[in-house]
């Protein structure tokens, strides 16, 4: 054996722990004996016999070893493949020496110290085969009651594990004494506290071929991935690498992608799966709910192939029929079939929307109206699916199922944000409820405004501003920011009339806390009015400010410099990509105060005929008078 050519610089470690540089040279290995020569004379600098020193690897570069007389050495590579190189000879040496013969000992406890001595010098394990690990976990569960062997067991699994080798997890975790792995892993002196893996196991998780699937390659799949996510979880200890996490979890996905394309190329899988559903098995559901899960971290065609063979095989619909069913696990079977419909809508809200379409009973509205006064965890989920779902471009394309969103969900809402009706028990829905309104005031150009006037929304927003707990106030607050953010002149001048300002000048009054989120919010809501020019509330707010002394207030507006609309126009910066209607609402924010109004400060309509006059609005310094034209001569 002779590796020649490597360029490396040798360290020794001297008695106060410092790494000393011992030169450059060129390694070798000849004859069982590493060589390191002078890289300018080639004369020999330091030989070591390799079957007298304990190797180990540092680093990918970085060889480091401790020799008969206890001198810790270390020896740095240029290239990652000579220190791939020599390491795999090192470990090949000491394999011979110790008379291994190219297979590991039985692993019995009175080889478990040799066991872990070759372990650690070597990463060369395709001797490791799958009866050696059976063999393993089987004498694990024989010696269960023996504390000190248990220890020794422990720190061979702890090796085996940190290797991050894919073959050695599953045959460990393929064994049909997999659950060894989980008790020996209870051993661990550095675990700060037990999750009880193995009465896990025993008692709450029972594998069995529920799908009725004959391709065991596919049931190993399922299970290997569940007890590999069961291992992640159970290394909460610093016996374990960060690196080793990080190898599980990527296996983990892997594992995932394989079963998920098995759905997509397996009809009887597919098949098996609806008929698990169809009979309220909650297998089923968790199967899909894990799926559904990890089909977020997969490549984007394998998703979409799968999420539309849910849909086409009719998986989609069954879930939407299945939400009424009473069962003791409703709760469970709820909660996946929104994960489900949550994690379609962030590839593809577009197959949500169709799927939730292709029923004529709208089965989807009840699971809407269900789930926003639901527990939490199902409150936010629908809350995400509804924004999903509200996306700028699909209230044009699907504006029948949107009206229908508006009649029958977004309007049965709203009695549950009533300040008369509000409980502590119902906070997280208001909450809830009105993010999603802030949502469609952004993302909606023209329902919206019609849902909040037929509606009277803004004053269910200023009576919970008015009177309910401050968390509350601050969602409220932000969707009123909505409004302005959408420079909406319509619905501003309703907030005018409604005298919402006047509610949160009044609930600045009783802020105490200068500190706090709803001091914060408020005056951020007034620095988004002159942030966004909405000049006809600048003029509105400093005349409020008169009969308040607000002076954090005051000093947002008191640099207010009014620009005319036309002015104000020129000195925006017009992006291309705007649609025609914010264009439309741009536009109208400019000019709305120069349409006319009658004696009564009543819009009058430009084709209606009669006198016009200027009302209160528009001001007529805004206007530069022309020239006088000069009179023609005879």
């Amino acid at each position: 054996m002779n590796e020649t050519g490597s360029r490396v610089k040798l360290f020794l470690l001297d008695d106060v722990g410092q790494w000393i540089d011992r030169g450059i040279g060129l390694a070798s290995i000849t004859q069982k004996v590493l060589e390191i020569h002078n890289e300018d004379t080639f004369e020999l600098a330091n030989s070591f016999v390799i079957e007298d020193i304990t190797p180990h690897r540092q680093s990918e570069t970085i060889l480091c070893w401790t020799d008969s007389v206890l001198n810790n050495y270390a020896l740095s590579f240029q290239q990652i493949e000579g220190a791939e190189m020599f390491w795999n000879s090192f470990c090949e040496i000491h394999r011979i020496a110790k008379g291994s013969k190219g297979k590991f000992l039985p692993p019995i406890e009175e080889n478990l110290d040799k066991i872990v001595e070759f372990l650690n010098c070597t990463l060369d394990i395709k001797d490791l085969t799958g009866d050696w690990l059976e063999e393993l976990n089987k004498n694990v569960l024989e010696n269960i009651e023996n504390q000190e062997c248990m220890k020794k067991f422990f720190e061979v699994y702890k090796i085996l594990i940190n290797l991050g080798k894919i073959n050695v997890y599953e045959g460990l975790l393929l064994s049909e004494s997999y659950v060894a792995v989980f008790k020996v892993l209870e051993f661990d002196s550095e675990i700060s506290f037990k999750q009880n893996f193995p009465n896990y196991f025993a008692e709450e998780v029972k594998f069995n071929n529920f799908l009725k699937i004959t391709d065991k390659k596919f049931l190993d799949l399922v299970n290997l991935a569940h007890r590999v996510l069961c291992l992640k979880e159970a290394l909460m200890s610093r016996s374990f690498k960060d690196p080793t996490i990080q190898i599980l979890w990527n296996f983990q996905i892997k594992l995932w992608n394989d079963i998920i394309m098995y759905f997509v190329n397996l009809a009887e899988a597919r098949s098996s799966l609806l008929l698990s559903l169809s009979e309220n098995n909650l297998s089923g559901y968790l199967l899909l709910s894990e799926a559904l899960h990890f089909s977020k971290f997969i490549n984007d065609n394998s998703r979409g192939s799968f999420y539309e063979a849910l849909k086409n095989d009719g998986i989609l619909k069954t879930l939407q029929k299945k939400w009424q069913f009473e069962h003791s696990d409703q709760v469970k079977i709820r909660r996946v079939i929104l994960e489900a419909f949550y994690c379609i809508a962030l590839l593809s809200p577009k197959l949500v929307i169709d799927s939730f379409t292709d029923l004529s009973e709208k089965l989807y509205i009840q699971i809407l109206k269900d789930s926003i006064i639901s527990d939490i965890e199902s409150m936010q989920k629908t809350s995400e699916l509804l924004k999903l779902l509200m996306q700028s471009q699909n209230f044009a394309i699907y504006p029948i199922f949107f009206k229908s969103l508006y009649d029958d969900v977004i309007l049965s809402y709203l009695p549950l944000i009533n300040v008369n009706i509000i409980t502590s028990d119902s906070y997280d829905s208001v909450h809830e409820i009105l993010s999603i309104i802030s949502h469609c005031l952004l993302n909606d150009s023209f329902t919206i405004r019609y849902f909040f006037i037929t509606n009277n929304v803004i004053n269910l927003v200023n009576l919970i501003i008015k009177d309910s707990i401050a968390a509350l106030k601050i969602s409220a607050i932000k969707t009123l920011k909505a409004i302005l953010v959408r420079k909406d002149s319509f619905l501003i001048n309703i907030m005018i009339k409604s005298e919402t300002i006047t509610v949160i000048l009044d609930t600045f009054t009783s802020v105490h806390n200068k500190e706090g989120v709803l001091f914060s919010c408020i005056l951020s809501f007034f620095n988004d009015i002159k942030k966004n020019d909405h000049w006809l509330l600048i003029d509105y707010v400093k005349n409020m400010l008169n009969d308040y002394d607000f002076p954090e207030i005051g000093k947002i507006f008191a640099s207010d410099k009014r620009l005319t609309p036309i002015e104000v126009r020129r000195s925006r910066t017009i992006s291309f990509d705007l649609t025609a209607q914010e264009k439309f609402t741009d536009l109208e924010a400019d000019y709305s105060e120069f349409l006319a109004f009658d004696e009564n400060n009543q819009r009058i309509d430009a084709n209606a005929g009669g006198d016009l006059v200027l009302g209160k609005r528009p001001q007529s310094e805004y206007f530069a008078k022309p020239e006088k034209k000069p009179k023609r001569s005879e």
